[in-house]
């Protein structure tokens, strides 16, 4: 984060430099922050009963007017999930068919599918609005079916759980990390956004979801990843655009893990996360309330729980905002209610910080990005179940084999192994 942040903060210096790259960067955050004002996306997931998912088409619908209006078709993806871009302003519906003969159009006798509620988006509402779908039993209605016969080329959604990838995949490195900083939107056009197997599904094998921080990325985690298979675990990675709101992040995690949950049946699920993903997980969590989520363990590395003053400097000297933010400012609303929701009993946080590091644009002790105090926030330290420090800086820690050793112990101990 503070790479970014060094690279506005000396705006001045790239200006008298023609074809600078952080000017361009800096444009395209700016196209990316104007587009992100005028749009919402409508995501939501639907039971397939078995069929391809390129035979499951999914349309929008337009329902302010007297007369409903498609406005867009999508495909399925992995978990069943479809994701549509709107304005910020309407009133929507949701449909869906079994396109049998595969003729791109919904024809009679044809399963059809429809949104519980009309779908409402507000300039104040979240930019997330999330529905499901229900199988109908009865016949669709003659406007509707009007409707249906002539859909606009379907796209495929940008939000799915469970495609597999191998971790050398290129979009799990660096490249596609930075494109996720500044234009978040091109990173969901371009990879779009889910929870990731890295095998085909191990029945048995408890999944292990690893999130990444701000700027970080899936390949963060190689020498994890090997570990926890030794172990009997089954690593995911949730990969997300981290110039993103972290709120939005946070919903697209809740919902893969339910998809997923839904599709294999687990009863536990572990997260590791790193840095600003640690504030992604717990958002997560904290939406489950007043359910319990299905996660047993939560075991996150230098977060700054209370939030980054050089993300608060950015937002008072940055020329263009970055989404993501406005949530890690310290003093943010998202990080002053972050702690409000008290994780369950049996939900095990194991909090580890770093401290090796410095960094002349931090106020106080750090480990070269997020200070200690931030990674020490006492809600966060009584909600514990351990808590261990490690002389390591922030990325550094990723990679350190002391803190896999350690938390390899830990999550063996919270799937029901004996604990030293």
């Amino acid at each position: 984060m503070e790479k970014v942040l060094r690279n506005l903060l000396l705006l001045c210096v790239a200006l008298a430099l023609s074809g600078c790259a952080i000017l361009g960067k800096l444009n395209a955050l700016s196209q990316n922050n104007q587009e992100l004002d005028e749009v919402a996306t409508i995501v939501g997931t639907l039971p397939t009963q078995g069929w391809p998912l390129g035979d499951v088409n999914v349309v929008l619908l337009d329902v302010a007017a007297t007369r409903p209006l498609v406005i867009a078709s999508c495909l399925l993806n992995e978990g069943g999930f479809f994701t549509f871009k709107t304005e910020r302003s309407g009133q929507f519906q949701v449909l869906a068919f079994h396109d049998r003969n595969h003729d791109g159009v919904w024809s009679r006798g044809e399963e059809w599918a429809q949104s519980e509620r009309i779908v409402k988006t507000t300039a104040a509402s979240e930019r997330l609005q999330s529905t499901t779908l229900q199988w109908q039993s009865g016949e669709m209605s003659a406007v509707l079916q009007k409707e249906l016969r002539h859909l606009p080329a379907a796209q495929r959604s940008n939000l799915s759980a469970g495609q597999i990838r191998s971790l050398d995949d290129a979009r799990f490195g660096e490249q596609p990390a930075d494109v996720g900083v500044w234009t978040s939107l091109k990173f969901l056009d371009e990879y779009g956004l889910g929870t990731y197997f890295l095998q085909p599904w191990q029945e048995g094998a408890t999944p292990v979801v690893l999130v990444h921080g701000f700027g970080g990325y899936p390949q963060q985690f190689s020498s994890w990843v090997p570990r926890l298979r030794e172990a009997g675990f089954q690593p995911w990675v949730f990969q997300y655009p981290s110039g993103l709101s972290l709120a939005v992040s946070a919903q697209a995690l809740q919902l893969n893990i339910n998809a997923l949950q839904k599709q294999y049946g687990f009863k536990r699920v572990m997260i590791v996360a790193h840095s600003v993903g640690g504030l992604v997980a717990r958002e997560a969590l904290n939406r489950y309330a007043p359910q319990t989520p299905p996660v047993s363990a939560l075991l996150t590395m230098s977060t700054p729980w209370g939030g980054n003053e050089m993300a608060e400097r950015g937002l008072k000297e940055s020329p263009e905002i970055i989404s993501a933010w406005h949530d890690i400012a310290a003093h943010s609303e998202f990080i002053q209610t972050l702690p409000q929701s008290s994780l369950p009993p049996d939900l095990h946080h194991y909090l580890l910080f770093s401290f090796r590091g410095k960094n002349r644009l931090l106020n106080g002790n750090s480990d070269g990005s997020i200070t200690i105090d931030s990674q020490l926030q006492l809600p966060f330290q009584q909600g514990a179940r351990q808590m261990r420090g490690f002389d390591v800086g922030h990325v550094e820690i990723l990679h350190d084999k002391q803190v896999l050793d350690y938390a390899l112990t830990v999550l063996q101990c919270a799937n029901g192994k004996a604990c030293h």
